[in-house]
């Protein structure tokens, strides 16, 4: 692993990754999102549960609806 480092084995795709979160607007981690939408809610399991949840349950319905 140091070893990869110093040799920049990953610079490509935290390159990648970097513009990923500048063009969605991301400026620091972590940072979720939920069915491709942003999650700007709290962080702690319960909460999470709850937002996933929701978006599963939203995504089923409108499934239904299509």
């Amino acid at each position: 692993m140091p070893r990869d480092l110093k040799r920049h084995v990953h610079a490509a795709r935290v390159a990648q990754d970097l513009e990923s979160a500048d063009l969605s607007g991301i400026s620091g981690t972590p940072s979720f999102f939920i069915n491709g939408q942003r999650y700007y809610g709290a962080y702690d399991i319960e909460t999470l549960t709850v937002a996933i949840t929701t978006a599963r349950t939203r995504a089923i319905i409108t499934s239904l609806d299509g």
